[in-house]
């Protein structure tokens, strides 16, 4: 997972991409994974930093995902 630290800047890590995913579940509402990937795609520099994205904030409880695969705000 990136953090940041001095060398690794904040605007790279990954706690940095979290309000482009809250953001866009804020304005759009239950998302599948892979429509968001496709929107957000500009944004992260690989699917594995848009995969650790989500991650980090499934495990802080601020997304969630339901039985038909997408994703919402908890």
């Amino acid at each position: 997972m990136l953090l940041p630290n001095k060398t690794i800047p904040y605007s790279e890590s990954v706690i940095s991409k979290f309000p482009v995913v809250l953001r866009f579940l804020q304005m759009h509402g239950q998302t599948k994974v892979g429509v968001m990937y496709g929107e957000l795609k500009k944004s992260f520099s690989s699917i594995h930093a848009f995969v650790q994205t989500l991650d980090c904030l499934f495990a802080l409880e601020k997304i969630k995902i339901n039985e038909d695969g997408e994703l919402l705000l908890c």
